[in-house]
């Protein structure tokens, strides 16, 4: 691999980080949104 090659990487793996943390900020609160849902319809269910 050249210079070039190795910096492209590191922009690479640098933008998947990026990515991959805004999914995360985005996810977190629509999966702590549907476990609440999920655990409501569990008590509702288990009242009838």
């Amino acid at each position: 691999m050249g210079v070039l090659d190795e910096a492209g990487a590191a922009d690479d793996v640098a933008s998947l980080c990026l990515v991959s943390e805004a999914v995360q900020d985005v996810a977190t609160p629509t999966t702590a949104a549907s476990a609440t849902a999920t655990a409501n319809l569990d008590r509702a269910i288990i009242r009838r």
